[in-house]
């Protein structure tokens, strides 16, 4: 048996797509990381769900667990800014 053998199709996004189209087919797959793929199908960066956690979660709550239970969500133009980041981020993991 070889490693083609074992081998299964995986969801991937493609460099161009946003953050999140991204964070889309992680949750609705339950990935443990995103398979960044180029403008020709093929495997560029495989990106972990920890380190895009650490760019969509607080500093606060990644320091203390507990603080996170007493942090209030920002207006919805904080979460875009993080989002657009987490896009720019993925571009400059694929360079």
């Amino acid at each position: 048996m070889s490693a083609r053998d074992l081998a299964m199709p995986y969801p991937s996004v493609a460099t161009d797509e946003s953050a999140n189209a991204a964070i889309r087919l992680l949750t609705e797959h339950s990935l443990p990381a995103l398979l960044v793929v180029d403008g020709h199908g093929m495997p560029y960066a495989v990106v972990p769900v920890s380190q895009l956690v650490r760019q969509l979660v607080p500093e606060p709550a990644l320091d203390d667990p507990l603080r996170a239970a007493v942090l209030r969500d920002g207006p919805s133009e904080r979460l875009a800014a993080t989002l657009s980041w987490c896009t720019t981020e993925l571009e400059r993991l694929s360079v």
